[in-house]
C-alpha cells in the first residue's frame, strides 16, 4: 500500500486517516477516510448543482421549512458516527460512506447563500433548493463515489480530485469568516486570500496531528 507524502500529509489535517476504513485504489490508500470521503463528495456535487440551477446567486438560507428537512438527512451520518464511536453498535464502511454523502450535500445550501451577503443589500434572494435538487446531488455524489469503489481511475488522480474538494471547501469557509468580520474588498483578493488561508490552516493542522 502507498501513500502519496503531501496528500496523505494534508488529509491528516482533517481525518485519522486509518487505512482499515480508507479506499485504496491501486494500491494507493485515499488521503482521507471513507466517510470524509462521502461528506466531500457531497459538498462538490451540491456546488455543483446550486450552479447549474442557478440558486447559487441567493443571498438567503432556506426558508425554515426546508432547512429543518435538510437538516434531518444529516442525522443519519451522525447517529451512525456516536453510536459506532460509543460502541453502541458497529458500523461499516458502505454506512460511513453512504451516510457521509447526504450530511456533505446540506452543508452548500447555507454556506452558498451566507457568502453572498452584501453590505447595505436592497433586494434578497432566498436559495430555496428543491428536494430533487438536493437528491440530484446525492445521485452526482454518489456515481462519483462509483469510481473509488471500481477503482476505474487511478488512486493518485481520485487523491487529487479528493484534496482539490477539501482545499475549495476549506477556502469558502475562510471566506465566509471574512464576510462575517466584514471585509468586503476586492472580491479577487479576497478568494486569493481565502486560498492561501486555508493552505495554511491545513499545513498546520497537519503537523499538530503528527
Amino acid at each position: 500500500m502507498e501513500q502519496i507524502g503531501w496528500m496523505h500529509f494534508l488529509g491528516r489535517a482533517i481525518c485519522h486517516q486509518i487505512p482499515e476504513r480508507s479506499f485504496i485504489i491501486n494500491g494507493v490508500q485515499m488521503p482521507v477516510c471513507i466517510r470524509d470521503t462521502g461528506i466531500y463528495l457531497g459538498i462538490f456535487s451540491s456546488i455543483i448543482i446550486l450552479f447549474l440551477m442557478k440558486k447559487h446567486k441567493a443571498n438567503m438560507i432556506p426558508n425554515r421549512f426546508v432547512s429543518l428537512s435538510l437538516l434531518l438527512f444529516m442525522f443519519p451520518m451522525a447517529f451512525d458516527g456516536i453510536t459506532s464511536y460509543l460502541d453502541w453498535r458497529e458500523t461499516n464502511n458502505f454506512l460511513r460512506l453512504t451516510t457521509g454523502i447526504p450530511f456533505g450535500a446540506v452543508l452548500p445550501m447555507f454556506v452558498v447563500p451566507l457568502l453572498n451577503i452584501k453590505k447595505n443589500q436592497k433586494e434578497s434572494e432566498q436559495i430555496n433548493p428543491t428536494f430533487r435538487d438536493y437528491f440530484i446531488a446525492i445521485i452526482v455524489a454518489s456515481l462519483l463515489a462509483l469510481f473509488f469503489y471500481t477503482s476505474l481511475i487511478h488512486g493518485v488522480i481520485l487523491s487529487v480530485f479528493l484534496l482539490s474538494i477539501i482545499i475549495l471547501w476549506f477556502t469558502l469557509i475562510i471566506m465566509l469568516v471574512f464576510k462575517l468580520t466584514r471585509w468586503d474588498t476586492f472580491s479577487r483578493v479576497r478568494i486569493l486570500a481565502s486560498g492561501g488561508i486555508s493552505m495554511i490552516v491545513l499545513v498546520t493542522l497537519s503537523f499538530l496531528f503528527q
